[in-house]
């Protein structure tokens, strides 16, 4: 054989093995319903109870529902706890989904995983991306999944449209700065139960987790960087110079909203407004109590309270609610804010309330449906 050949043969082979290679290393979305899939991966946590450092890495790893274990089940459901010892007395995160989930667990934790399995976050992400359609999710119990937002993940930052998935009474979304899903992790949490559609803005290394929704790719838009969000805020007007305070929080005046302090302290707006600020400041029950003294129609234990939701505290007093809106701040305060509507569907005002660790300072502001002047007049408000 020449050389020329033996040249040929040899370059020929290299780029059939690239060539392959390439194709193989091209991620594609992830099949929940594929249960052949699972056989993919390397390294599989199947459903059960894992003690962190002895049955499982410490890490961040991508929950997928496993399809094989729903056939009890009348639509697809799944979960998984993050807690610190085998009887979940002490959890610190639990999520329901009916796709994927993102988790990330530390030595010494006990990690629940329930008709669901687990693989590492990196292997998952050299071969597949997260994106499942409206009709998956429709077979779904919640309509819930998880996406993590970067070049080599799921969704590129951006901004996007979410919308309502047809039959879900909700439409909801949480951001967090980490796949370790606690409190203090969470940056923006949305609830609206009267819109189609809702706007996110999405940051490189986020995790998005989504409720009764999806996520328009097609409706991505270049993210709005700090330095271009801060000059597209209206400056204070020069005949205003009066800036507004409560307590100890400092907020400036401006054309895009109006705000006052209420005299009516009792309403329910102002009860699920704080008490879901204290929540989402991850507070404990002995500094929420004497809040909750105020009440008298609430009533609840160590546990109750943890597991309480607005949902079931608008069932039981026939409260409707429009939007609830929450997001943790650069300066450290933990702000919600509420679109409570009455019995008869008309709103009755919008509230917020801030805490900043020691207080709580609970106003009113309007207009009171434009959630990009909410987010505009939390990001002015200054704490001394």
């Amino acid at each position: 054989m020449s050389k020329r050949i033996l040249v040929f043969i040899v370059s020929l082979a290299a780029m059939i093995v690239l060539s392959c290679w390439t194709a193989s290393a091209e991620r594609i979305p992830y099949d929940i319903e594929d249960v052949s899939l699972k056989s993919t991966f390397d390294v599989v946590y199947e459903d059960g109870l894992y003690l962190c450092g002895r049955d499982i890495e410490p890490g961040s790893y991508v929950i997928l529902l496993d399809v094989s274990l729903q056939d009890a089940f009348d639509k697809y459901f799944a979960s998984y706890t993050v807690s610190t010892d085998s009887h979940q007395n002490d959890i610190i995160y639990i999520e329901i989904i009916g796709g994927s989930g993102m988790a990330t667990i530390k030595e010494g934790e006990y990690f629940d995983l329930f008709c669901c399995f687990a693989v590492r976050e990196e292997e998952f992400y050299s071969k597949y991306m997260i994106r499942p359609s409206d009709d998956f999710l429709n077979a779904t119990d919640y309509g819930t999944y998880m996406l993590k937002v970067g070049e080599d993940y799921d969704i590129d930052p951006g901004q996007y449209t979410l919308h309502r998935l047809e039959g879900c009474e909700s439409l909801h979304y949480e951001i967090f700065s980490s796949s370790y899903l606690s409190y203090e992790n969470g940056t923006d949490y949305f609830w609206d139960d009267e819109h189609e559609r809702a706007d996110v803005t999405l940051r490189d290394g986020e995790y998005l987790y989504l409720q009764g929704c999806n996520i328009d790719i097609e409706s991505a838009a270049p993210a709005v960087s700090e330095q271009d969000h801060e000059s597209d805020r209206d400056v204070v007007p020069e005949h205003e110079t009066a800036d507004l305070t409560f307590g100890r929080f400092t907020i400036p005046v401006s054309e895009r909203w109006t705000v006052w302090n209420s005299d009516e302290q009792n309403n329910t707006a102002r009860l699920l407004c704080e008490y879901k600020t204290l929540l989402f400041a991850d507070i404990e029950y002995a500094d929420i109590a004497p809040f909750l003294s105020d009440y008298g129609d609430i009533q609840l234990d160590t546990m109750d309270l943890m597991m309480y939701t607005f949902k079931e505290y608008m069932r039981e007093h026939n409260i409707k609610e429009s939007q609830i809106y929450e997001k943790k701040l650069d300066n450290g305060i933990a702000a919600t804010c509420c679109f409570p509507v009455g019995n008869d569907g008309e709103t009755v005002n919008y509230v917020c309330a801030l805490f900043d660790g020691t207080e709580t300072v609970i106003f009113d502001f309007f207009p009171y449906t434009d959630m990009a002047v909410c987010d505009e007049l939390l990001n002015a408000i200054t704490v001394r």
